[in-house]
């Protein structure tokens, strides 16, 4: 059964937390891009409490193989059941 929260032709996928306790990933939420990364800071009350960019070649590299690797572990959207 698959979740329907996204167009039917956006890649998603599913990652339960129990199955990524031993992969390295970031510390904040980020938007990656070839040499680029955006880190989005969230405070203690849910807001976003700053943006701070990286350009850093092993900071891009750590983001870009954390999220290969989550990507590889998830289940696509369409063979997903909760």
């Amino acid at each position: 059964m698959a979740v329907d929260i996204a167009d039917p032709d956006e890649r998603l996928r599913w990652l339960p937390r129990h199955r990524v306790s031993a992969v390295p990933l970031p510390g904040n939420d980020c938007l990656i891009r070839d040499d680029l990364v955006v880190f989005n800071l969230i405070g203690g009350d849910d807001q976003q409490s700053d943006i701070q960019l990286s350009t850093d070649p092993d900071v891009v590299n750590f983001c870009n193989e954390a999220f290969e690797r989550a990507w590889s572990l998830g289940t696509p959207n369409g063979e997903y059941e909760p």
